[in-house]
């Protein structure tokens, strides 16, 4: 008896707490923030900044990112030497097609962080730049749930 009490618990539990996020793989934050001040916001209420681990995802990504707000968000890719993903994931963006050709920065800094824009391409700017930015909470990707 005690154990199917616990069980039904833990399920409404589930479906009252649990559930909200389910769909959600990616939140994205409003409040402009620095790339550095967006990561560890990031890892303090999620896991990360977003990383896009493969082109299949970032065609998703790219493609439910068109319906953001803003033009442009803080995602996990940053270069110091050369380009890598904040939670140290190796891979996913090597196409140039999709940077965009307004492109500021690209490969003419020292200190460059990517941001999403709402062409479905990738801009890169100065870290210090103020912006939104899209946090990874590990839950299945189908949308960008901005806050």
């Amino acid at each position: 008896r005690i154990k199917s009490t616990h069980s039904i618990v833990f399920f409404v539990l589930i479906i009252l707490f649990g559930s909200h996020e389910i769909t959600f793989k990616k939140c994205g934050v409003t409040t402009p923030l620095s790339w550095t001040d967006a990561q560890t916001y990031c890892r303090n209420n999620y896991i990360d900044l977003a990383t896009i681990e493969s082109s299949e995802e970032q065609e998703t990504f790219l493609k439910t990112n068109s319906q953001n707000p803003y033009l442009a968000s803080w995602i996990g890719l940053q270069n110091e030497i050369n380009w890598r993903w904040s939670d140290g994931f190796k891979g996913g963006i090597t196409a140039d097609n999709y940077w965009t050709s307004e492109d500021q920065y690209h490969s003419h800094s020292d200190e460059i962080c990517l941001t999403t824009s709402r062409t479905n391409r990738m801009l890169d700017f100065d870290c210090s730049s103020l912006f939104p930015f899209i946090c990874y909470n590990g839950k299945n990707f189908n949308k960008i749930h901005f806050m």
